[in-house]
Order: structure tokens, then C-alpha cells, then sequence
């Protein structure tokens, strides 16, 4: 369940701050090693310097990363980050963080559907109901649910003299 936050934050598990600036240089360093399609490595760095594009005193590089055809330009709009970063002396207010998606708080208990059935061991179960998107769920997983189903299909329903298969229509 990290592997959003690792875009964002490739140092998430490592205990230490690193700056976008050296992230992103790292990165473009292993794309010289492992080629990347650079719409990709745009990504990526979209992915990295997410806080920093916000800020309105970098956000003409927004462009600049969106519009880049090949890998050196990506470096070069790199390394302005970098300079302009130094020059501003905001090297520890940029560092790598994860995106937290904004959380709308609601009452959910409007929300929550109490019209399923219950879960149940009992093979034998079938639900009634009316919604086409509910599945009767098992405790074991590794049963072949097909032949489980038709055969309490089959003990419970008489099947149809035409195609055998289903239940025979009243």
C-alpha cells in the first residue's frame, strides 16, 4: 500500500530527508543506466516535485518539465530547480513528502448498505436478494465457486427441460 507514496517520497523507508533537488537528480542518474520513455521520467519528476510546481515562485518549471521531448532537456530544467533552490536558500524547505489525498469527512453511515445477507461457512447458503453486483462471500477462499454454486443451484431449483441449466421458469 505504498507504492503511491514511494513516487512521491522514494526515501520513505529510509529514515532520512532528502531534498527533490537530490532526488530528482539521483533519478535522472539511473535513467542514463536504465532508459525510460520520457513521458515516464515526466512523470516521475511530476511525481517529485509535486509541492515544489505549486509554489507560484517555481511554477514556470511546471511547463517546462510538461513540454520536455527528450532527457536532456528534463536535466536541464533539473538543474535550473536545483540553482534556483541554492539561490533562494530553500534547500531544507524542499524535501521529499508524501501526498496526502485531501480526506472529505461525511457521515457514512448514510452510506453503508445493510440489505446483504450475512457472511456464512454454510455451503449450502444462497442469498436472496435482488442485487445483481452481490456475490455470496465464503470463508474459504481456494473452493471452485462454480461447481459449488450449481450444486446447490441444482438441490435447491428444479432446472429448465430446455437448456438444463437453469431453473426451471414458473
Amino acid at each position: 500500500m505504498s507504492a503511491e507514496g514511494m513516487l512521491y517520497n522514494p526515501a520513505l523507508f529510509s529514515g532520512v530527508c532528502v531534498g527533490v533537488y537530490e532526488m530528482a537528480r539521483e533519478y535522472l542518474d539511473m535513467v542514463d543506466v536504465y532508459p525510460v520513455h520520457t513521458s515516464a521520467i515526466r512523470g516521475h519528476l511530476f511525481k517529485l516535485f509535486h509541492d515544489l510546481l505549486q509554489d507560484p515562485n517555481f511554477a514556470e518549471f511546471r511547463q517546462e518539465i510538461g513540454t520536455a521531448s527528450d532527457v536532456k532537456k528534463l536535466t536541464g530544467t533539473v538543474e535550473r530547480i536545483g540553482s534556483e533552490i541554492e539561490r533562494r536558500g530553500e534547500r531544507e524547505k524542499w524535501i521529499c513528502r508524501t501526498y496526502l489525498h485531501h480526506v472529505i469527512k461525511e457521515d457514512i453511515s448514510t452510506k453503508v448498505n445493510t440489505n446483504y445477507p450475512p457472511v456464512t461457512t454454510d455451503k449450502n447458503y444462497l442469498p436472496v436478494t435482488t442485487d445483481k453486483n452481490y456475490l455470496p462471500v465464503t470463508t474459504n477462499k481456494t473452493e471452485n465457486f462454480s461447481s459449488n454454486f450449481k450444486k446447490a443451484r441444482t438441490e435447491l431449483y428444479e432446472l429448465c427441460l430446455e437448456c438444463g441449466f437453469n431453473p426451471k421458469c414458473a
